[in-house]
């Protein structure tokens, strides 16, 4: 028989008979009273009345509401709430039945159906920013992304969600206003370049990356780094990921089975070949379009030359390393033996007409133009615009001769056609747009690659073309791209034919309007897909919205002077439908689109194809008419937010001067603009190119040993605009606004030439509108004007002087971009990019 065992003893004091309440059985100490001031600060009170100790001590009003009180307030807000939806109901019930559908897209567009109803019967005093406080409530000169303007918050965006889509406003004091990549490392330093450029590339004495079976490779952990930051580890969903630890994982498992040496003399390894053309494939592919994917890498694997060449493999490897050395600045070793070798297939391949080479001939011009080649990118060009018309890709009528042409073609080629005729044709639009180069006369008549069955025309129905599915790592922009670029060509076709008259003298508000409203109209028939988010909007989407906003901008933009730039358009019913809303409307969703970049998308690579919106918002802000750079004009604030802008743009085109070489002009042309018209002074701009040098030393060291670009023979239309060496004319356009009554003083290169003379002048004079009318904490020079220099700075500013005691060059560039610093980056990077710092 077993009994239970005995508790022990209770410990010395304590009874037996004495009680225990369970925890959860204790009564709950009663509410403690406390005044609605106390309440509000959240702080103890001891209740007192009349006034509680607090409020007597502090001379604060002291009162106290009881629960029956606040119970009845509660109910007031109830009440007035339901008689504001039951208004909302009588109104919809009141409307018109043909206007119905239109006032249900305007009721779901509004971010609440209580906004909606305050602007549909004017009363602005219940307005979602009165009703939900932001994030700096009660923070002192705190930044918002900048309000919706009438038109675009009333109709708009109740109309065209997808193009002017109803987002929240990001704060701007949380955003981190510096570039997102970091100096590129090299482990085995820039001193030991990756080949040696003094002879051929077949001839290079040291193969480093391609070693034979056995032998050591002393280079291997570069095709590691790049592989561990660059490749996908593919998900289920098709969506990529970077900076796995993995093995490699390519876009396409086929490149497994490459064999580069095949294709190329350049010694590069089969892992490092493989993980590069998958950057390619992933990064600008989806943009760009060139080449039909999967019949490249069927060709590409299996060393056939039906849709794969040498001229394309190498210009593909060329443009890749260029993209990586962001991440590895060994890789600009490689991108310029590439380049050397893509020049030589160049001249034997230009007059070849076969698709693989026209595809070749167009990536080779980008690459040219984004290393600032423009005799060369321009000779490129042409003869890609020459060859794409010759093979019927571009520039033919849809006429029965020209279907003929494609009748013959097995299911392949005509897949193949057609992509290489639209990627070919998004690239010229592309030079049409930001180089002002002639439009063209017909878009393809094949069918858009990923398109919609039911959108081909029956012409080429006619053919049985087949189906052409793009893979899902595309993404889903490139078929709304090759329809937004053929509305841009029928703008291009009015825009920029005829340079003899002012383009306001030869363009009318009605054609304007026109194109506006097909636009308009053809977003809104796009994919839901395209439509952007709130946080984690896919990069495809940001950048076609960067194009579309920016084909708008460039549609109005000659008529912000002037009394059309507040003439009421037909195209809406608000009365405030003009020329200068609608440009204000695209700017702040521009605003918006840059801002999810630089946060949804840091440290990742991303296309040169993005270069557009922050090209377009940059010249938008530093330029003179837009948003009026007048310290008379706008208020602390607003000129505060101007530059928080400028700032983002410069650290992107920091980030994209890692990769290539265009975009220092472009930075230099848009300062020069920003000093042009006062938004920041000499001494930020000085500091702002200490930062690209610094960033840039790597194309400065392994340009050193590359043969100065020599004359082309094809005759330049850019020829005779500068004084500068052929290589450094970058002929992108900055000023947008100037280039509507001068093209050539609008170019990156005219700016970029005026920089220093500029710098020097405002130093010298230091008699601009921002020193008389702007205060010293406000011009980004914030709050560091008398504080003594920190070591860092004086470090850097030793170095600086060093520098150009040794024949560093100029600082702002002028001939010589470069400047040699004696150190690395400078690690006070938060007052170095605000101003603060006087190093680099």
């Amino acid at each position: 028989m077993s009994y239970k065992a005995l508790a022990p003893r209770p410990a010395h004091g304590s009874s037996l008979s004495e009680p225990t309440t369970p925890p959860h059985l204790k009564k709950k100490p009663p509410p403690k009273i406390a005044c609605e001031t106390c309440r509000a600060r959240k702080t103890a009170c001891d209740a007192k009345r009349p006034s509680c100790t607090k409020c007597t001590r502090k001379l604060l009003p002291c009162r106290y509401n009881s629960s029956g009180e606040r119970l009845k307030q509660r109910v007031q807000d109830l009440q007035s709430s339901l008689d504001h939806h039951r208004e909302l109901v009588n109104l919809l019930s009141e409307t018109p039945e043909e206007n119905i559908i239109q006032v249900l897209r305007d009721l779901r567009a509004a971010p609440e159906p209580l906004a909606y109803l305050a602007s549909a019967r004017g009363d602005m005093d219940i307005t979602l920013q009165e009703r939900r406080p932001s994030a700096d409530t009660g923070t002192t000169g705190s930044l918002q992304s900048q309000p919706r303007a009438d038109l675009e918050f009333d109709e708009v965006t109740a109309r065209y969600e997808i193009a002017y889509p109803a987002l929240a406003p990001i704060p701007l004091s949380t955003i981190d206003p510096r570039p997102r990549f970091a100096v590129p490392a090299s482990s085995s330093g820039l001193d030991q370049p990756l080949l040696n450029f003094g002879g051929s590339v077949s001839s290079s004495p040291t193969n480093l990356l391609h070693t034979q079976p056995g032998a050591s490779d002393p280079l291997s952990n570069l095709t590691a780094t790049l592989a561990a930051r660059l490749s996908s580890s593919r998900q289920q969903d098709g969506t990529p990921s970077f900076g796995s630890e993995a093995a490699p994982v390519y876009v396409d498992d086929r490149l497994h089975r490459l064999q580069i040496d095949y294709w190329t003399s350049v010694p590069i390894s089969n892992d490092f070949a493989a993980t590069v053309i998958s950057t390619y494939l992933e990064v600008d592919h989806p943009f760009y379009g060139l080449f039909d994917a999967d019949l490249f890498l069927n060709d590409l694997i299996n060393r056939e030359i039906t849709f794969c060449s040498p001229f394309l493999v190498t210009t593909l490897l060329c443009q890749a390393c260029y993209t990586c050395s962001a991440i590895d600045a060994r890789t600009l070793a490689l991108a310029h033996a590439f380049f050397q070798e893509a020049e030589m297939l160049y001249r034997a391949e230009r007059m070849s007409d076969i698709l693989p080479n026209s595809s070749a001939l167009a990536i080779f011009s980008m690459i040219c133009s984004l290393q600032c080649r423009e005799d060369l990118a321009f000779e490129t060009q042409q003869l890609s615009r020459q060859m794409g018309k010759r093979m019927k890709l571009i520039g033919a009528a849809d006429d029965e001769a020209n279907r003929a042409y494609f009748s013959d073609m097995t299911p392949q080629m005509k897949i193949a056609s057609a992509q290489v005729a639209w990627g070919l044709y998004n690239w010229l639009s592309l030079r049409t747009l930001f180089y002002e180069d002639r439009a063209i006369s017909y878009p393809p008549i094949l069918p858009i690659p990923g398109g919609p069955p039911e959108g081909r025309r029956q012409s080429i129905s006619s053919l049985e073309w087949p189906p052409h599915s793009l893979p899902r790592w595309i993404g889903c922009a490139f078929p709304a791209l090759c329809k937004l670029w053929v509305l841009a060509q029928e703008i291009a076709s009015v825009y920029f034919i005829d340079r003899g008259k002012p383009l306001i003298e030869r363009v009318s508000l009605a054609f304007a309007e026109s194109k506006y409203h097909k636009l308009l109209e053809w977003a809104a028939t796009l994919k839901p897909e395209l439509k952007r988010r709130e946080q984690n909007t896919p990069i495809d989407t940001l950048i076609f919205h960067m194009y579309l906003h920016s084909i708008i901008l460039t549609l109005f933009r000659p008529f912000l002077q002037g009394p059309q730039r507040d003439q009421k358009l037909r195209v809406f019913t608000s009365a405030d439908s003009s020329p200068g809303a609608i440009y204000e409307a695209s700017v702040i969703q521009m605003k918006h689109i840059v801002l999810q970049h630089h946060l949804d998308y840091p440290g990742k690579l991303f296309s040169n194809f993005a270069c557009a919106g922050y090209i377009q918002l940059c010249s938008t802000i530093a330029g003179p008419t837009s948003l009026s750079n007048n310290s008379n004009t706008i208020n602390k604030n607003q000129r505060r937010e101007q530059r928080f802008y400028f700032d983002i743009c410069m650290c992107f085109f920091q980030d994209a001067y890692l990769q290539h070489e265009l975009s220092l002009p472009i930075a230099q042309g848009l300062i020069c603009m920003a000093l042009q018209n006062n938004l920041i002074r000499a001494s930020k701009a000085r500091k702002i190119m200490k930062q690209f040098q610094v960033r840039g030393e790597h194309h400065r060291h392994y340009s050193d040993s590359l043969p100065d670009p020599k004359a082309t023979a094809l005759s330049s239309p850019y020829a005779s605009t500068t004084t500068l060496p052929p290589k450094m004319r970058a002929q992108i356009i900055v000023n947008f606004e100037l280039a509507v009554v001068n093209v050539d003083a609008a170019r990156a290169h005219s700016l970029a030439s005026k920089l220093e003379d500029l710098v020097l002048f405002e130093e010298f004079t230091n008699t601009t509108a921002m020193d008389t009318n702007s205060d010293e904490s406000d011009d980004g020079d914030t709050d560091e004007g008398n504080r003594p220099p920190t070591e860092n700075e004086n470090e850097h500013e030793n170095d600086y002087e060093s520098s150009t005691q040794s024949g560093g060059g100029s600082v702002m560039g002028g001939s010589d971009y470069y400047w040699t610093p004696t150190s690395d980056v400078c690690r006070d990077i938060d007052n170095c990019w605000m101003g603060g710092c006087d190093g680099g």
